[in-house]
């Protein structure tokens, strides 16, 4: 089977979603994989109303090409023009795009009413073109109109278990800017603020510092790496002593994966985290796994459960270190990309028996 990829707009989700799989199942021997520019079309070009799509460029020779996070309108027209030469199409979702808060860095840029050119729409026609649909997690199943759709959850590769870190057992953190995740961090409602007065501790943030010191109620200045490259930024987030995951609860959220919780599992850092739907069901699924309490906690919408679970996993470093190993066993066990790669292949396999059809 001769898989080609494309790149999207944001380089960590086709990492995640495509690049990585592809890449392991490529040094199994289990595919050969062609890594492709993004297809792109000819369009004729109208005196009246808007260009027409005509053919397409940049095609290269394979069984099905794997299209990840598709907001562009030519990279959409482009679907059709590939299963004309008898190409299967995979389109992958990563997002609940459709349902992206407002308040949300780039909501506008991705509304058709006011980018034509980019925007969620053509997300949704890209999939109802695609032989398959792929997707991180149940809801985003919606996308695939015509049933043909698999979940693959996000894993991390096998490599995150071998890094390691200088701690000081007084850094709790957080990924991501703000403005990507608005009201996020205001689930916390004071309590990861009042953990880290108790605790003599500071709060670091892997991305962008801009209002994250006020969301929280912090009343020291947050440290922020700002952005930075995917290597560095794993290894900053293998740094610190505690990592939160808080989401407000809203339909994007309920569609997010558990890829920040298995970040910090694989990594040995032990997390707070929002009752989010795929967060329940990664805390249960360590639960019933292991012999032990899993070095991770789920804190509702109070500011004292926060406290509590943050001095807690500030604890756990030092008192409980067979937990953050064991969370690091589970994920090799169950969550690496190499152990799941072989869902990939299954499913992209299974787009060339639709295409067939």
């Amino acid at each position: 089977m001769r898989v080609a990829v494309a790149p999207c707009d944001v380089h960590s989700v086709y990492e995640y979603r495509t690049l990585f799989p592809a890449r392991a199942l490529a040094q199994a021997g289990d595919i050969e994989l062609v890594e492709a520019e993004e297809p792109t079309v000819n369009q004729a070009i109208r005196r009246h109303g808007p260009d027409e799509a005509v053919g397409i460029v940049n095609l290269p020779e394979c069984d099905v090409f794997v299209l990840t996070r598709v907001l562009a309108g030519p990279i959409a027209d482009s679907i059709e023009f590939i299963r004309r030469e008898g190409i299967a199409v995979v389109v992958d979702v990563d997002d609940d795009f459709r349902h992206t808060p407002p308040g949300m860095g780039g909501w506008e840029k991705i509304q058709p009413s006011r980018n034509p050119s980019y925007n969620w729409r053509h997300l949704v026609e890209a999939c109802a073109r695609a032989d398959l649909v792929t997707c991180s997690t149940p809801p985003l199943t919606a996308y695939a109109p015509h049933g043909r759709v698999q979940v693959l959850r996000n894993c991390v590769p096998t490599r995150y278990l071998d890094i390691t870190a200088q701690r000081d057992g007084k850094t709790v953190g957080w990924s991501g800017s703000n403005s990507m995740h608005p009201g996020d961090l205001h689930v916390t409602r004071g309590g990861v603020a009042k953990a880290l007065r108790e605790a003599e501790a500071d709060f670091m943030v892997v991305g962008e510092r801009q209002g994250v010191k006020e969301a929280l109620g912090l009343e020291r200045d947050v440290f922020a790496t700002g952005l930075v490259s995917h290597p560095t930024y794993v290894r900053k987030l293998a740094e610190l002593d505690v990592g939160i995951a808080p989401l407000a609860d809203n339909r994007y959220t309920r569609a997010k994966s558990a890829l920040k919780l298995l970040q910090y599992s694989a990594l040995g850092v032990p997390w707070v985290a929002s009752p989010a739907p795929e967060y329940e069901r990664l805390y249960e699924e360590m639960l019933s796994e292991g012999s032990q309490e899993p070095a991770g906690a789920l804190a509702g919408p109070r500011a004292r459960e926060w406290c509590r679970e943050v001095l807690k996993a500030l604890r756990m470093a030092e008192e409980a270190p067979h937990r953050l190993y064991g969370a690091m066993q589970f994920v090799a066990a169950h969550h690496t990309i190499e152990r799941n790669a072989w869902k990939w292949a299954e499913a992209w396999a299974k787009a060339i028996e639709y295409r067939r059809q």
